[in-house]
């Protein structure tokens, strides 16, 4: 149960709470993808130190953009958004990058 400690975040900034089995930063560059900025920067809050942020989109247009733009190790991307949804983003992906090595 040492690996679950519980692991006090400071300040009242976005995401500040206690994260579970956090320890140090894993060697991840991740992306957020989601229309509503306060999600992002709630969700940026909770993974502060435990990954890479390299960016954010706010659209899936914008995030499949920045994906093919950046490569990033993981997304965390919303499944409702206006323009398209989460799985449409990862539809077009699919079929875009194919012959590249990459789960979806």
């Amino acid at each position: 149960m040492d690996s679950q400690k519980a692991v006090p975040r400071a300040g009242g900034a976005p995401g500040a709470g206690v994260v579970r089995g956090c320890g140090p930063a894993l060697d991840m560059r991740a992306l957020i993808v989601d229309d509503e900025e306060l999600a992002r920067r709630n969700l940026a809050g909770m993974l502060d130190g435990a990954v890479e942020l390299i960016g954010e989109a706010a659209s899936g247009a914008e995030a499949i953009e920045k994906i093919l733009e950046l490569a990033p190790d993981a997304v965390f991307l919303d499944v409702e958004m206006p323009d398209m949804n989460g799985f449409d983003v990862l539809a077009t992906l699919k079929t875009t990058v194919s012959g590249v090595r990459h789960s979806v």
